[in-house]
């Protein structure tokens, strides 16, 4: 397409600056898929190397979501705030008392907004659902970026059911040490994973001390240098630190509005 488009270059000079630019994309996109690969061979064996299709039955869920570790309440926002190349995220996350049918199942509406020095640059809408054992599932997102508050994409979004997505666990109801849970499955688009990385974890910050806290480690196939370091807490209902492990930067619980 790159090269094709290239056609309508009057300059021979940037005609040939152009298919060079292209050809140096396709190398760098044929690196990325053999990682992607690596990736996704490497998560397949993990799991056991079998077939990822989730048996999803309506009467298996229960109304609300209620996991000790990620529970929504209608009506509360947790917001977040991220120091980053002299910027400030805020990211606020709002249970609404909206819900939507996905699958036959009714998932709970979140929705999630994140400014950077006061500028929108994402809102997303999550479908979150519990099942009667006590695990939460991931049924899709609507995300939105912006730019100089245009929407410029769509990036991400993904929907149970369509496509061949299929739903994830984003917690478990009885989380154990190296534990592993496909989040969201929409090959290309969304496949993050968490693992259980440790219990009684400690998370500090200003807003507080928050001990017993679940720590997994969220990776993702579609970006295979990227690993987060989340901490959970019972005591919240919600990830209260969030780490990058490559940059160190934190996303911190920084007020829960009610």
């Amino acid at each position: 397409m790159a090269i094709a488009k290239s056609e309508n270059i009057t300059s021979a000079t940037a005609k040939a600056a152009a298919i060079r630019q292209a050809k140096n994309d396709l190398k760098s996109d044929l690196n990325l898929a053999k990682e992607q690969y690596k990736m996704r061979i490497r998560v397949s064996d993990m799991l056991g190397g079998a077939a990822y299709d989730p048996a999803i039955k309506p009467e298996d869920f229960v109304s609300g979501v209620s996991n000790p570790c990620f529970t929504l309440i209608p009506g509360m926002t947790f917001v977040y705030e991220k120091k980053s190349q002299g910027q400030t995220e805020r990211v606020e996350v709002t249970v609404t008392s909206e819900t939507k049918v996905i699958m036959g199942v009714t998932c709970m509406v979140v929705m999630d907004s994140a400014t950077v020095d006061g500028e929108l640059v994402e809102d997303t809408i999550d479908w979150y659902a519990q099942d009667k054992a006590g695990n939460v599932w991931y049924f899709g997102e609507i995300s939105r970026q912006y730019e100089d508050g245009d929407l410029v994409s769509l990036q991400g979004s993904w929907k149970a059911g369509v496509n061949g997505a299929k739903p994830g666990i984003v917690m478990a109801a009885h989380p154990n040490v190296n534990e592993i849970h496909r989040q969201e499955f929409a090959p290309a688009v969304a496949e993050d994973m968490s693992q259980v990385a440790g219990l009684n974890q400690t998370a500090r910050m200003p807003f507080g001390v928050f001990r017993d806290c679940l720590e997994t480690v969220d990776f993702t196939a579609i970006d295979a240098g990227k690993l987060e370091l989340k901490f959970f807490s019972p005591t919240v209902g919600q990830v209260v630190l969030t780490i990058d492990a490559e940059t160190g930067e934190r996303e911190e619980l920084v007020e829960i509005l009610y």
